[in-house]
């Protein structure tokens, strides 16, 4: 019997009215007395038709809530505060969150735009990164335990179905054995034939969700998938305006076996191109994972991803195609990629694996069947990384250390609100492509992933690569990362920043007088794009090359023009959300006072512009 309006728990908090009801319990909209703040209150009624052991096992699993919550520091997870028994019932009281869950949300305004159901996932895939750092898994991850605040915050709520992970036990530590809602939850959730439940389980549960918000449907339950699997319909199938990239994620984190899937919740959060934030300390390596069922072959996937669907095995090149291009690449200074193959190599450092080993994979849900690992050599203090035979990509490294962002009103009297205040960060250190993307490197990606090219007619190689989105940027650098072994990804603002500016605080890449004849701009009176090689003398302090005019480049972050009084002192991200990503350096057509190194613009993320491109950067070096 639910609880009366007004009545006193535990002499301390007042019911102010129902949130919700189900078989176990109910929750209720509080006040807390003694803090005079506003909270939620879960309680747990006793099931009258209930054994005694089966009364054990629920009051058990909802202390384990209890406890798990109460050790949890995150943004989009709740806090607790306290948990009683009040007669036979027990209680929870928590974080009253204000909103709306997505289920309901997507079940009134449909399929949602792809910029925003990122910037959702960037806040669930943090909240997992940092759950599974400590060893949990949620085990009930859907739209209806998501809540969209009125800030446009997403919290992730309902703990009931916790679980304890340890690697070395996985069949341990867990009372009840949750099955969850069918269509959200993976095959290891009902049979442990399949395997025990652990981090993919959220993975999975994760990717059938972001399925719901892009097409509006629920996808297929897993039985429904493994009876039929010609009834499957992918994303794109729904709603074609969906990117390749984003698809391609959802599709392998929603492998029907634990394998088929992105082995952590931080594996998929980097396949998305984001980072953790300063509430997660992930490990060094993935757990270990528990040893389940092959799966067998099923064609879920065949019709969805191009090359990629391929059933027969891909062939090793032989040895020798890479390693003559190797023993031609280390002196050539080209931003562009070709290179004379019979050139003697010069002193580098350059790091192949063996073709002839390559293991070959029958996991579909990769872009490209596997591959060996393309080279990445050191040659004079730049990182050359190889993304195909005769075609690379120079990286320059930006130390770690402190730096400015921003602009101050005293030196720059051009500045903008956007850009204040100035203040002085700290980064880690990376690596930044030496020029911006160029047509022939872009180019090297589409001939290899079947993708089509962002031009109708013929480019000049080395001139910057443009009219690509943000995803097309994104999917690049994971087709770049699956050929190198190494993460490539977009910069952060704060780090393309530094790497146009040093630490000094300077206007320009060069110092704080602008001069036409550094750069192309407006100034200079090109009629469009130059190549990226062309002005030698605007370099930045670390040797990037076109940091401001050209073209606009696309950053990692979302877009805030308050963002930086509450950035992060250490390795700030952007924000959480929004709605337009960062670009910056201005373009040809740009003035002097837009091509300031702290100058800041946005757009949406899936628009293509022929004065925009991009340059990736290295998280770490060799």
């Amino acid at each position: 019997m639910p609880l009366e309006k007004n009545s006193l728990l535990n002499d301390r908090y007042e019911i102010l009215g129902l949130l919700g009801q189900g078989g176990m319990g109910a929750v209720y909209r509080g006040r807390d007395r003694i803090l005079e703040r506003l909270v939620a209150v879960k309680e747990r009624a006793p099931d009258p038709n209930g054994t005694t052991r089966g009364l054990a096992q629920a009051r058990g699993q909802f202390r384990r809530e209890a406890q798990t919550l109460a050790q949890l520091t995150h943004p989009h997870l709740p806090r607790i505060y306290d948990y009683f028994s009040a007669g036979e019932s027990e209680y929870i009281v928590m974080d009253l969150v204000e909103g709306q869950n997505l289920y309901t949300f997507v079940r009134q305004h449909g399929a949602q735009r792809e910029a925003l159901v990122l910037s959702w996932t960037r806040q669930i895939l943090d909240a997992l990164v940092y759950l599974h750092s400590l060893n949990l898994i949620h085990r009930d991850i859907k739209p209806h335990n998501l809540i969209l605040t009125p800030d446009d915050n997403i919290v992730l709520v309902d703990f009931g179905l916790v679980k304890l992970f340890d690697p070395d036990q996985p069949s341990t530590l867990t009372l009840l054995r949750g099955v969850g809602t069918p269509e959200y939850a993976p095959l290891e959730q009902y049979s442990r034939e399949v395997g025990h439940t652990d981090p993919r389980t959220d993975v999975y549960a994760l990717g059938a969700t972001l399925y719901t918000l892009l097409t509006g449907k629920p996808p297929l339950d897993v039985h429904a998938r493994l009876l039929n699997s010609d009834a499957w319909r992918g994303v794109r199938d729904l709603n074609p305006n969906v990117s390749f990239g984003t698809a391609t994620i959802i599709e392998k984190a929603m492998g029907l076996y634990p394998p088929q899937r992105y082995a952590t919740a931080l594996d998929m959060l980097q396949a998305f191109g984001f980072s953790p934030s300063r509430f997660v300390e992930p490990a060094n390596s993935a757990p270990a994972l528990v040893e389940t069922n092959p799966a067998p072959a099923s064609g879920l996937l065949d019709s969805r991803l191009g090359a990629a669907s391929s059933k027969e095995a891909p062939t090793a090149p032989p040895k020798g195609v890479i390693s003559t291009f190797l023993a031609g690449m280390a002196d050539d200074s080209s931003p562009h990629g070709t290179v004379a193959p019979n050139t003697p190599l010069s002193s580098s450092a350059t790091f192949l694996e063996d073709s002839s080993n390559a293991p070959l994979s029958d996991d579909r849900t990769q872009m490209l069947p596997t591959k060996p690992r393309l080279s990445i050599t050191l040659v004079r203090g730049v990182l050359r990384a190889q993304i195909a035979v005769g075609t690379y990509v120079d990286f320059v490294r930006v130390p770690a250390g402190k730096c400015w962002i921003g602009s101050d009103p005293a030196a720059d009297e051009n500045f903008q609100k956007d850009e204040l205040p100035q203040r002085e960060i700290e980064l880690g250190e990376f690596w930044i492509a030496k020029f911006p993307l160029t047509v022939a490197q872009y180019t090297a990606f589409t001939n290899a992933t079947n993708r089509l090219t962002p031009f109708d007619f013929p480019q000049k190689s080395e001139y910057p690569i443009t009219s690509v989105s943000w995803y097309d940027a994104l999917v690049f650098c994971r087709w770049a990362s699956d050929n190198t072994g190494k993460e490539w990804r977009l910069p952060t603002e704060a780090e393309w920043e530094k790497a146009a500016r040093g630490t000094d605080g300077r206007i320009y890449p060069w110092g704080n007088k602008f001069d036409a004849a550094r750069l192309n701009s407006a100034e200079g009176k090109h009629s469009g794009t130059t190549a990226v090689d062309e002005f030698s003398s605007g370099l930045s302090p670390y040797g990037a090359w076109d940091m401001v005019g050209n073209v606009w480049e696309w950053t990692n972050d979302w877009y805030k023009a308050d963002y930086y009084p509450r950035a992060s002192e250490k390795n700030p991200q952007g924000p959480d959300t929004g709605s337009y990503k960062a670009l910056r350096g201005g373009a040809w057509f740009s003035d002097q006072f837009h091509v300031r190194v702290a100058d800041r613009t946005h757009i949406n993320p899936e628009n293509r512009y022929d004065y925009v491109g991009f340059r990736p950067v290295l998280a770490s070096g060799l």
